[in-house]
């Protein structure tokens, strides 16, 4: 567990880049409320608290892409790895939808108090509000965590045949399946059961599930992938 924790540490703290993407996405929204804020916020504004989103975005990208060479070559054992990976997305997931959380009881909140002011939170548009802030956190989370591996686990699978497959399919999929009624419901429905679902708990289990089985499905072209 001491090493998983220090891969952690180590692809939280060498994310330059995602650090000041994110810092520079933060300060222009922030920037954009000062400028705007005197007009009554009559243009909608997406809420601060989504824009750490970035930050896990960036991560779930650049760990896999960069991070992994660099543990091989200091004989980090694989398990390790997908450890320390898996633990920095929970704990990020976690701290993310508590900021989000907090900007949303707070600063949209008083934002929305503002006659004719707009407000833009995903906790509104994806209907997770509706169902109570407790659970609307555990519905961010559970999102935001298969979110990061869906994308850590893409940029895995690149260097292999099954990478190109998966990419061909997932165009594929945007492709045939948007233009077709019968499977465009197919994918409506798809969406509906990781984030607009009604009931609050399938949503979770649902985000929750299939983090899981992805990521365990990961580990094969992790053992696989040569330095």
């Amino acid at each position: 567990m001491k090493t998983a924790l220090a891969v952690t540490k180590v692809n939280l703290k060498n994310q330059t880049v995602a650090w000041i993407i994110t810092a520079v996405c933060i300060l222009g929204g922030l920037s954009n409320y000062l400028i705007s804020g005197s007009d009554g916020f009559k243009n909608p504004f997406l809420s601060i608290g989504l824009y750490p989103w970035i930050f896990l975005i960036l991560l779930a990208i650049l760990t896999p892409a960069r991070n992994f060479r660099k543990f091989m070559n200091i004989n980090l054992k694989k398990n390790e790895y997908m450890k320390g990976c898996a633990i920095g997305y929970i704990l990020l997931a976690w701290l993310l939808s508590a900021i989000n959380l907090v900007c949303y009881m707070t600063i949209d909140a008083s934002i929305a108090k503002i006659p004719s002011s707009g407000i833009i939170n995903l906790l509104d548009i994806f209907g997770w509000a509706d169902h109570g802030l407790l659970l609307a956190f555990f519905q961010q989370f559970a999102f935001l965590l298969l979110l990061a591996v869906v994308l850590h686990s893409l940029i895995t699978i690149q260097t292999f045949w099954y990478g190109i497959v998966v990419d061909v399919v997932i165009i594929g999929i945007i492709v045939i399946f948007i233009p077709i009624a019968p499977l465009r419901a197919v994918l409506k429905d798809a969406f509906n059961l990781i984030i607009f679902h009604q009931n609050a708990a399938v949503q979770i289990v649902a985000c929750l599930a299939l983090s899981a089985i992805i990521y365990l499905l990961s580990i094969i072209p992790v053992r696989q992938k040569r330095i």
